[in-house]
């Protein structure tokens, strides 16, 4: 029986050296795990402070609002009450007209 003891034994060793080497690859894992999570943040403050840089570059070239470009400013844009009457008003001389006819 003690064969059968030692059996039991050695496959509680190998589960347990099993768990152990699970325990470790986990925790490489998890260290792994952050330091891409540092270089990645890392990564991204290189992208804006890039970012930033050419946008204060860009923008060093382009005219303030103060500044004339040559073109004109956009017309402003009717209201929509205006559009509104527009419409109906159109829509009346359309009916008439083709009512007079009939």
């Amino acid at each position: 029986m003690s064969g059968k003891d030692s059996d039991v034994t050695s496959r509680e060793t190998r589960l347990r050296i099993l768990l152990m080497e699970s325990e470790l690859n986990r925790a490489a894992l998890c260290h792994e795990c952050s330091l891409l999570v540092d270089q990645l943040k890392e990564v991204g403050d290189r992208i804006h402070s890039t970012v930033t840089v050419a946008s204060s570059f860009i923008s060093s070239f382009a005219p303030s609002n103060g500044e004339k470009t040559g073109e004109e400013p956009a017309p402003a844009k009717p209201s929509w009450l205006s559009t509104i009457v527009r419409g109906v008003r159109f829509a009346t001389s359309l009916w008439l007209a083709f009512r007079s006819k009939s």
